[in-house]
């Protein structure tokens, strides 16, 4: 008998599979296909909603030049044999912010600081955070009052690396990603159960229900640790949570 784990990943497998063009259309199978205007009318507002929640960051940053992007798709994996949807469509959003001042004349590793990105996933990236994993250390709970979050942030591998923190200051600024998980019980349990086997794979959420709903969303957070550390606590989860449909 599979395990739960297994068994979850792979339906997530399939839904990327099918969004991806890898897995063709077929008579009983599942398909992408395109949502009705008014669910993906709906899906934008719940992530214009969503973006309207979320938190400045702290005084100094500035959003970058085409620094905003989002993103609602407006196809989901339907079951053609079932008659109804495997997963809901998706939508992103991306802000970049830069500190000018204090960054000006200092790219990359030379920076005071990190940039900022804030990124607003729905009905995705329910996942462990991966970005800094070849230079870093391994995913970890963050502490949160009111949802699940995983913290990933750079460690000292060799005293010759440049890329490590050194100074106290280097330690607050180390690049660090952070993922905040808004849904219920079974999205928290699963990505605690991915947490403990070190695994990739990603949620996927039971199938049924309309394609412009909001099942879960996705907080996450890449830049300097002390700066998303003090962004994540004030990340309003339950204005989140309250934007979520069944």
């Amino acid at each position: 008998m599979k395990s739960p784990l297994r068994a979850r990943a792979l339906v997530a497998l399939l839904l990327a599979a099918v969004a991806a063009g890898l897995t063709p259309p077929r008579a009983g199978g599942s398909e992408m296909r395109a949502i009705p205007r008014a669910e993906r009318d709906r899906l934008a507002k719940t992530l214009a909603s969503a973006l309207a929640t979320l938190p400045t960051p702290e005084r100094g940053f500035a959003l970058v030049e085409d620094g905003a992007s989002q993103e609602v798709t407006d196809k989901a994996a339907w079951d053609s044999a079932a008659g109804r949807w495997l997963a809901p469509a998706t939508a992103y959003a991306e802000r970049v912010y830069d500190r000018p001042g204090e960054n000006a004349g200092k790219p990359g590793e030379n920076a005071a600081e990190p940039v900022l990105e804030v990124r607003l996933r729905i009905n995705e990236g329910a996942s462990l955070p991966q970005d800094l994993q070849s230079v870093g250390g391994e995913p970890a709970l963050f502490p949160l009052p009111s949802a699940l979050a995983v913290e990933v942030f750079t460690v000292k591998l060799e005293a010759s690396s440049r890329m490590m923190p050194q100074t106290e200051a280097e330690i607050a600024n180390s690049l660090t990603v952070m993922r905040i998980y808004i849904g219920g019980a079974e999205l928290s349990a699963y990505v605690r159960e991915i947490l403990k086997e070190g695994s990739t794979a990603a949620w996927a959420p039971p199938p049924g229900g309309k394609p412009g709903a909001a099942r879960f969303i996705v907080v996450e957070l890449y830049g300097g640790r002390q700066t998303v550390e003090r962004l994540a606590a004030r990340v309003p989860v339950e204005r989140l949570r309250r934007l979520l449909h069944p």
